[in-house]
């Protein structure tokens, strides 16, 4: 299962010109980014968790990687994500 996959697979360094965005706080404020599927989490640590809400999936980068497995965690991190973006927006404009 993923879960198990996840549990097993340690995090290692990645080269730093592969996380450029995923590092630059300002750009991601700007964008008006409030959740991030972090989809490195072999490779990259969340950068700033206390920001952001971060998904973390624990996927090698490999052709044969079994990506169909975190799909429906992905699909409900975007539905959350979603709700709370319409809740906030509700309570700072109502109707």
């Amino acid at each position: 299962s993923c879960a198990r996959r996840a549990a097993l697979t340690p995090p290692r360094a990645a080269p730093r010109e592969q996380v450029t965005v995923a590092h630059n706080r300002a750009l991601l404020v700007g964008l008006g980014i409030t959740h991030v599927v972090n989809c490195a989490g072999v490779t990259a640590a969340s950068a700033f968790p206390e920001a952001f809400e971060y998904t973390t999936l624990f996927v090698d980068d490999a052709p044969g990687a079994d990506l169909l497995c975190h799909l429906p965690r992905v699909v409900a991190a975007l539905d959350d994500a979603a709700r709370q973006v319409r809740a906030l927006s509700q309570k700072r404009d109502p109707l």
